[in-house]
């Protein structure tokens, strides 16, 4: 697993940012998501035991993040659902097809771990457990939300239905939707960070001005969520946006503001050096000119060299070609 996405593995296994995000995907998610609670579920895969011996089945193969999700709906049920996310930082034509694959095999996870619970055996048996016989449809609705950080807009299909050709007498009933949610990062309105959880607000934020230096300056001086922000929240937005900032090791949070400013502060730094190292090379060149003009013989030039600014000998040679 890469950089990046380990990165954004570990910022998706916090509860509050998921719930931030879905918050944004789906408006308007107060009234829809009442009393929401998340419980993270693998996101490769789950082990089940029958008869002993352990069997791999996946439950969120494919997956970025995965987590069963569980809400009071406006009616007073409750109501459950798995949702998947996936990262994306390019446009894939073809992801409509990936999110099918991952959530077809997400549900046949959840078919396969019912049947293993029930210790049924044989095909009439799952069958009876599966359909008629079960008072209740037995599968969760699985959801995907694919978070988007490119700078282009997304242009591409948003479910499976979109991208079949159908021909008559068939219609798009015959088409599986594997409908997902998109959220483009870069795209969202400012009004609608306002309220929402900082741990994601503030990677959005961050995206949106980190190719303006100055704009980015401002923002982390000024905006209150960099004094303190998960470092988790740190790696994504440098993975995402490439910025160079020190992250502590061993830390749970961390102070972007200050990591910010130490950055700027090294480049500073960095600038005096290296004006002061082209100043002395300067300075070398004028001193071998002089030498040479008085007729001082290259040997002697090279000793001065070695004396004055004590330069190796392959050094002084560079200043006398």
């Amino acid at each position: 697993m890469g950089t990046k996405d380990l990165a954004w593995k570990n910022f998706l296994e916090h509860e509050e940012i998921v719930k931030g995000l879905l918050e944004l995907a789906v408006e308007p998610a107060q009234d829809q998501f009442q009393e929401l609670t998340l419980r993270r579920m693998p996101t490769h895969e789950a082990l089940f035991e029958k008869d002993g011996h352990q069997r791999q089945k996946a439950v969120g193969r494919e997956r970025d993040g995965c987590w069963r999700m569980s809400w009071r709906q406006p009616n007073g049920q409750r109501a459950q659902a798995i949702l998947g996310i996936e990262v994306q930082s390019g446009i894939d034509p073809s992801m409509a097809v990936r999110v099918a694959v991952a959530d077809v095999m997400n549900y046949n996870a959840q078919a396969e771990a019912k049947v293993m619970e029930a210790k049924i055996e044989s095909q009439e048996e799952m069958r009876d457990f599966l359909y008629p016989a079960l008072p209740e449809k037995p599968l969760e609705l699985v959801v995907t939300l694919v978070i988007y950080t490119g700078k282009q807009a997304w242009d591409a299909r948003c479910s499976l239905r979109q991208m079949v050709d159908v021909p008559q007498p068939f219609t798009l009933d015959d088409v599986p939707g594997f409908q997902f949610r998109l959220l483009d990062l870069r795209r969202i309105p400012e009004k609608k960070l306002v309220n929402g959880e900082k741990n994601s607000r503030s990677v959005i934020k961050y995206l949106k001005v980190h190719e303006d230096k100055e704009a980015l300056r401002r923002l982390v001086k000024s905006d209150e969520d960099y004094q303190v922000v998960l470092v988790d929240t740190a790696r994504v937005i440098q993975a995402v946006t490439g910025a160079q900032f020190k992250i502590p090791n061993n830390e749970e949070y961390m102070n972007m503001c200050k990591a910010e400013q130490d950055l700027c502060d090294e480049a500073a730094r960095l600038g005096e050096a290296r004006g002061e190292e082209r100043g002395i090379q300067q300075g070398i060149r004028v001193y071998v000119s002089k030498l040479r003009q008085l007729g001082v013989a290259e040997k002697d030039i090279l000793a001065g060299l070695s004396e004055d600014f004590h330069l190796s000998l392959d050094k002084a040679l560079e200043y006398l070609r």
